[in-house]
């Protein structure tokens, strides 16, 4: 399977849809068969399958140190652009 990522980093600011506070977000390129990982303060999840934690009104993955809300419009995108490899840092 072809495999790619962005060519350069991507920031992002807004307010969180849940939180109502300011977040950040970067965009980052990823190596090849790094798949699509969200960190937060050093911890990471990956987006897959397997870390699927609930899909009741948002998609939230998670493991034991760190849970994700809401990521199905980014991920959309992301496959939408043909980009199956990126890493994205959040505040």
């Amino acid at each position: 399977m072809k495999q790619s990522t962005i060519n350069k980093e991507v920031k992002i600011s807004g307010i969180g849809l849940y939180s109502g506070k300011k977040v950040n977000l970067k965009i980052r390129p990823a190596e090849i068969d790094n798949g699509i990982t969200f960190s937060i303060k050093g911890k990471t999840v990956s987006a897959n399958y397997k870390n699927i934690i609930n899909t009741n009104r948002r998609t939230i993955i998670g493991n034991n140190n760190l849970e994700i809300h809401t990521v199905e419009h980014l991920m959309s995108a992301l496959y939408f652009r043909n980009i199956s490899n990126a890493n994205i840092q959040m505040d």
